[in-house]
């Protein structure tokens, strides 16, 4: 009796292990079927058909901008091994996956123990002999989650067959993000029946507080759908046939993402027919609105009409209908150059009963560090005879949360807005103090970075500036370090090339304080409409380009005084 395939995770280390390791299920469980690979970077090159040694000469020539590769391979008798390992931005390190489908459940761990450089080879060994592997028992059985196939009889979906070379192939595409359940479990099924012989899917969802849920059923998606749905962030959907066929479809449900939402990898004979399908079932034929930009308005305000109670409350008000429940931080600095951080709303009530007379700036803001969501409400009280402000700095990716935040705020506490450019804490280009710090944000871990960051320094340097880099803190860390930071830059120099959620909530803060803002963008990426009304120098990648952008930086520097 054929077993099923095996599905799950295995730590990534490095290339070059990895290489050895697929060698050795090539030679010793696939009869010396060579693994054919497929990597795409970050600006969309892909390469197909890649032998292992190829795989590893575009790795290192491609290192730092790679989103994703994979490797297979399918023995003349039917057995298949894939592996896929994608490269995440954020937070979270690389991601990889195995499927392992030989009929042999012996085999299948055995092959399993040789991608996590485990095997002994007692496995095949005995399977060839007749015997039971005393390494069997170091695992335990796996079983594919409880997903049923519906409908089994009849069989609606017509099976193909055609005699075409199997491909690995991707695609992206957008779709409705308030597809049903049902619509999802639908499509499912059809894939299953027509093209893997009723291969069951393995079903994970990821949620926007970190949870992830495995081996959901139709019932657990359901529930999901219908009583979590504000936090859905990722659902992953695969199966792998035993003639190696495989389908692996990815949704995100991410806030904030402005590009397509959808994507597939595809091993099969019939590539192109599951993509018209996947596209027919969840494919949208003009892609969704844009999210709407960021909310970022300033007012007025009576100060001795400000109560600091009624503000606490609006904001935990926000935090409770509007934004997932996560608690609001706050800062404060007085005149006299005292500045408190990371405070909880018990804490701000002690510390601004204290300095209640000395407050030059209170702001309470509420962060999504996985999303990279803020909301942030910064209050200004001068000294002089100036009138008080208060600027409301959002990117929460709901047009309408946006507006009830704000219509909330203004009924609450007594905000007028309207406020005139010159007297609002907006950034605008304005004259750089001699000794300014600029407070720099960059891709650390990108090709090219260190280049840029030496000739940033030498270009600040040279223009009487003092520079500060910023890099990502822990999450317990953020926003301390980040108020911090911000509060005491002048200057707010960040590369937003690939669309980082710490640098662009390190802008939100930032445009909220009023600093002064210089963008960086590779010129061969589109410029994301809440983007595009920054001063952004786009430059090349390369050594020529990037001298160029230390040259262009040079005059926005001359330009700003």
């Amino acid at each position: 009796m054929a077993h099923a395939p095996l599905y799950g995770r295995f730590d990534w280390a490095d290339l070059d292990l990895l290489v050895q390791r697929l060698s050795l299920i090539s030679e010793k469980g696939l009869a010396g079927t060579a693994f054919t690979a497929y990597l795409v970077t970050r600006s969309t090159q892909k390469y197909y058909g890649l032998s292992l040694e190829e795989l590893t000469e575009h790795y290192l020539r491609h290192q730092g901008e790679i989103m994703a590769f994979s490797a297979s391979a399918c023995s003349f008798s039917g057995m298949v091994v894939r592996i896929n390992v994608r490269f995440h931005q954020g937070l979270q390190g690389p991601q990889a996956q195995f499927i392992i489908g030989t009929g042999s459940k012996a085999r299948n761990r055995a092959i399993r123990e040789m991608l996590e450089g485990k095997w002994s080879g007692e496995a095949i060994v005995a399977e060839k002999e007749g015997k039971k592997s005393s390494s069997q028992s170091r695992w335990q059985d796996f079983s594919i989650p409880a997903f049923s196939v519906r409908p089994k009889l009849p069989n609606p979906f017509t099976g193909m067959t055609y005699d075409k070379p199997t491909l690995t192939l991707t695609d992206h595409f957008y779709f409705d993000p308030y597809t049903t359940a049902d619509a999802i479990v639908t499509l499912l099924n059809r894939l299953s029946n027509t093209f893997l012989d009723g291969a069951l899917f393995h079903l994970r969802l990821e949620t926007t507080d970190g949870d992830y849920h495995m081996h959901l059923d139709r019932a657990q998606l359901d529930f999901m759908f219908q009583h979590r749905r504000e936090k859905l962030l990722m659902i992953y959907m695969d199966a792998a046939s035993l003639d190696g066929q495989w389908i692996n479809l990815r949704l995100s449900y991410h806030p904030l993402l402005t590009g397509p939402n959808g994507e597939m990898d595809v091993t099969s004979h019939q590539a192109d027919e599951i993509m018209a399908v996947v596209s027919d079932n969840l494919g949208l034929a003009i892609p969704p609105p844009t999210i709407p930009a960021r909310l970022q308005t300033a007012f007025h305000f009576d100060a001795g009409e400000f109560s600091l109670s009624e503000l606490v409350r609006s904001m935990e008000e926000i935090s409770r209908y509007y934004l997932q429940r996560i608690p609001p931080v706050a800062f404060l600095s007085t005149h006299y150059g005292q500045s408190f951080t990371g405070l909880s709303m018990y804490q701000l009530k002690k510390i601004f009963g204290r300095h209640q007379q000395d407050v030059a700036v209170l702001s309470l803001g509420i962060t999504h560090v996985m999303t990279g969501q803020t909301m942030s409400l910064m209050y200004q009280f001068p000294e002089k005879k100036a009138a008080p402000t208060a600027s409301l700095s959002m990117m929460w990716g709901d047009s309408r949360k946006h507006e009830a935040v704000q219509t909330l705020l203004e009924e609450r506490l007594g905000l007028e807005p309207g406020v005139n450019q010159a007297e609002a804490a907006i950034p605008d280009l304005k004259t750089v103090p001699a000794t300014s710090l600029c407070l720099v944000n960059l891709p650390w871990e990108a090709h090219g970075v260190n280049e840029s960051w030496r000739l940033i320094q030498e270009v600040m340097e040279e223009a009487g500036l003092r520079v500060k880099p910023f890099k990502a803190q822990q999450a317990h860390q953020q926003w301390d370090e980040t108020m911090q930071a911000v509060h005491e830059a002048d200057l707010f120099l960040a590369d937003f090339t690939y669309q980082q959620a710490d640098i662009l909530y390190r802008l939100g803060i930032a445009q909220a304080m009023g600093k002064t803002i210089i963008g960086m963008i590779q010129d061969d990426q589109a410029i994301p409409p809440h983007l595009q009304e920054l001063p952004l120098i786009p430059y090349t990648n390369n050594r020529e380009g990037r001298a160029l952008m230390a040259q262009e930086l040079a005059v926005r520097l001359g330009e700003l005084g």
